[in-house]
């Protein structure tokens, strides 16, 4: 697999091609939302676990540059730590819109057949908030130790069609997004016509070998069912 980093008018991303890429040839692409304080390359080693050889993978970096400690910077959708609200957001709006313009600009370069995002953490709270108002755009969102940030917000701009496939996964000893949490977002989109397939692990705020199984499964279930 071949890592490639661009500079968009938007965001800077990575895009990881396949093995044996053919640029003739279309691809599913796989949108990865990296968590808060994190960067585009945190999830780009999930794309080697998932598939090797039949999926396009973008890696977005967040916009926002925060202070992480020790002198090292990460990058955050939304100020989750001193923004208000109403900033908040703001900030998850325009981020929104520099994920459509990311996305144009990958499709402009190569050649894709659907579209699938998820994200780790926050970037699994600005998946719901980027796909679910444009379901007919994508074939299925995943979130993983994440959970819905604003859902009365959300729900004023679903889209009309519930069909759309959700993957959410959830540590059972999460300290930093605790699994009630999870399990109550769940309810919720279960409660607006959705369908998600939920999942528990043993484990606390991370991504375990179990979890990765059972997302490639479900990547592949969705992308063989179209």
């Amino acid at each position: 697999m071949e890592l490639k980093q661009y500079v968009g008018a938007a965001l800077k991303y990575i895009v990881v091609e396949p093995d044996d890429y053919d640029p003739n040839r279309e691809y599913p692409l796989i949108v990865l939302l990296h968590g808060f304080g994190s960067h585009m390359g945190d999830l780009a080693s999930l794309a080697s676990n998932i598939d090797r050889h039949h999926y396009l993978y973008v890696c977005p970096n967040a916009p926002i540059s925060i202070d992480i400690g020790l002198g090292q910077v990460g990058y955050a959708w939304a100020d989750l730590i001193g923004g208000t609200k109403e900033e908040r957001n703001i900030q998850t709006s325009e981020a929104e819109t520099s994920l459509v313009t990311v996305l144009e600009e990958v499709r402009a370069d190569y050649r894709v057949s659907s579209v699938l995002v998820g994200g780790f953490s926050q970037g699994g709270m600005v998946t719901f908030d980027f796909v679910l108002p444009r379901a007919n755009e994508f074939i299925g969102a995943f979130a993983l130790s994440s959970r819905l940030e604003w859902p009365d917000s959300l729900v004023q701009r679903l889209s009309d069609s519930r069909e759309l496939p959700i993957f959410m996964s959830h540590g059972t000893a999460d300290t930093v997004i605790p699994v009630i949490e999870a399990r109550t977002s769940c309810q919720v989109l279960e409660s607006w016509g959705y369908t998600p397939v939920y999942k528990e692990y043993s484990m606390g705020h991370e991504i375990n070998v179990d979890l990765i199984e059972d997302l490639r499964l479900w990547i592949s279930d969705q992308l063989t069912s179209m």
